[in-house]
């Protein structure tokens, strides 16, 4: 799927810098490989645009390791990891932990965290398994 890391390549097409890189699509099918402007030949050197497009795939996060995870697995938000914690771990508590948490959880927490996405993690993962 994903190389490991790209740099992408620079072209010069007229008097416009153009560059090039490699897009997986999470589906699992062609990878894409769109060509942006990074600027006019007058302004820019080559290295100059090499940089620009190093800035872009840098920006898109196509260099990074869980680049094919986050493209293919739905997002989390803080109200669905809070809904699967309840169900999965709230019943294990103790008795006064297991009243007074869920009112804490929906007075303080939920309000303001509520939409968040999450990055994903192994132990959100396993929190949420396959609810999600």
């Amino acid at each position: 799927m994903s190389k490991r890391f790209q740099h992408g390549s620079v072209s010069l097409i007229g008097d416009v810098w153009k560059g090039r890189y490699w897009q997986d699509d999470p589906a699992g099918g062609n990878r894409k490989h769109p060509q942006v402007d990074l600027g006019d030949r007058p302004q820019m050197i080559k290295m100059e645009a090499k940089r620009k497009l190093a800035d872009i795939v840098d920006g898109l996060g196509l260099n990074k390791s869980d680049y094919v995870e986050r493209r293919t697995v739905p997002a989390v938000t803080f109200t669905q990891v809070c809904d699967a914690w309840e169900k999965k771990k709230l019943p294990t508590l103790a008795l006064s932990s297991r009243t007074e948490l869920p009112g804490q959880l929906a007075m303080h927490l939920r309000p303001f965290f509520g939409a968040i996405l999450l990055k994903r993690s192994r132990q959100s993962s396993s929190m949420i398994g396959s609810s999600v």
